[in-house]
């Protein structure tokens, strides 16, 4: 899984609150194919723990970047210091 930059993440965590298989093929920069297999797994956790979706094309920005092990906090964490740093 190759992950993003800290303000890309940090952008669509908050500025997505459900994501399509076309934003998580952005996101990760990978194929449609794995772009779906990313989303099933968080279909498949969303489904097990009886969490809705708005649409069932998409899921839960939320739950898909605790799914994908992406701390939201640790990126905040990450920019502020960048930018700290003036680095960005």
């Amino acid at each position: 899984m190759k992950v993003p930059g800290t303000e890309k993440v940090v952008y669509t965590y908050y500025g997505k609150p459900e994501l399509s298989s076309s934003d998580i093929k952005e996101f990760f920069e990978c194929s449609g194919r794995t772009a779906t297999e990313y989303k099933k797994r968080v279909q498949e956790y969303m489904a097990a723990n009886g969490i809705p979706s708005w649409n069932p094309s998409t899921v839960n920005t939320s739950i898909a970047f605790k799914v994908w092990g992406l701390n939201i906090e640790e990126y905040e964490e990450r920019l502020k210091k960048l930018r700290q740093l003036k680095l960005i």
